[in-house]
This record gives structure tokens, sequence and C-alpha cells, in this order.
């Protein structure tokens, strides 16, 4: 949890630093509901843990996804010489 005040901070400056570190922390509070939330409904429909790990999977790899977009972005930004 240490670090993500760094993490935001060097991937979207110092100029909002506070508000974008919000955002990651509500991220993880909604995280940290919603996964025992869908686990507990989809094993409540008679779903496997399989189908639970599966599932995340996919949001991993949707993750993964966004933060490639983010990369290439924050680099075509750079190389514009945005900030």
């Amino acid at each position: 949890m240490g670090s993500f005040p760094a993490f935001t901070s060097s991937i979207f400056g110092l100029e909002h630093a506070g508000e974008n570190y919000g955002c990651v922390m509500l991220g993880i509070v909604i995280a940290s509901f919603g996964a025992p939330a869908v686990t507990a409904a989809i094993t409540a429909a008679g779903g496997s843990m399989k189908t639970v790990f599966f599932i995340s999977m996919l949001l991993e790899i949707a993750g993964l996804i966004c933060l490639i977009i983010l990369e290439k972005t924050l680099k075509a930004d750079l190389s514009r010489g945005q900030k």
C-alpha cells in the first residue's frame, strides 16, 4: 500500500496526486468487496471455483490491456511534449 502514492505520482504526475491516489484506493476497496461477492454469487448458482478463477483470469487480462493502453497513451503524450 505504501507504493501506491509514488506509483500514481510517477504515472499521472504530482499535480493531482491526492485525487489520483484516492481513485486507485477506491478501486482497491471496490475489488476487496466485489471479489467475495462475485465468488459467492457464482458458487451459489452452482458454479465451481474453476469458474471463479476463470472469470478472475479474464478480468486480469482486461486490466493488463488497460495498462498497455495507458502506457502507449502516456508515451505518445510525452513524445508530443505534453505533460
